[in-house]
């Protein structure tokens, strides 16, 4: 249930290990796919790129794609739950941190945008920015929306330190219900 992509290299060969009830159709009509953006960090830029890049050749007419960016700020917010970014529990958030994720899901809305405007108009295109943990929110939104397969990125990390940080890649890899496309850019 894994793709990876060379981002620098896009002509090299794609390895593709799927289950045989569920192929990886390279977009046949009406195929979903989640695209997960890290809009949190402005050293993804280039990766984000890529990861959009990967989904637009990927994507067919008929086709629904998800670009989906999650805000990581639950910490913010005083006895809040995991959940889709509402105005529930508002009452409850400290106005100025409310505010300020409300910002940051006005800007990553704005960059979504930008990054559908990439897709040819045959292609459906939803941008959805949510609040909550990355990886788990990613794993719920592909199975709600019946992801046929998720396009994540992927860092280069030093070995030390891709020892002792946890990858959200790896976690949606593991836990996802499609399969799972990772783009990598390598330095």
């Amino acid at each position: 249930m894994l793709s990876t992509i060379n981002a620098n290299n896009p002509d090299e060969n794609v390895a593709v290990n799927e289950p045989p009830d569920r192929p990886f159709t390279h977009g046949h009509p009406g195929r979903r796919y989640l695209v997960a953006i890290d809009l949190g960090n402005d050293e993804e830029a280039d990766l984000n790129d890529h990861i959009v890049a990967a989904a637009v050749a990927m994507a067919k007419p008929g086709d629904t794609v998800t670009l989906l960016s999650v805000l990581d700020d639950l910490a913010k917010l005083e006895g809040s739950d995991d959940m889709a970014f509402s105005y529930v529990g508002a009452e409850e958030a400290n106005a100025d941190v409310f505010e300020e994720i409300e910002d940051e899901r006005h800007r990553d809305s704005e960059i979504l945008e930008g990054y559908k405007a990439k897709f040819p108009e045959s292609v459906h295109v939803i941008t959805e920015v949510v609040l909550g943990d990355a990886e788990r929110r990613i794993v719920e939104i592909a199975e709600a929306v019946g992801a046929t397969a998720v396009v994540v990125g992927k860092r280069t990390l030093g070995t030390w330190k891709s020892f002792i940080t946890h990858s959200t890649s790896s976690y949606v890899i593991s836990h996802a219900q499609c399969n799972v496309m990772v783009v990598q850019l390598r330095s």
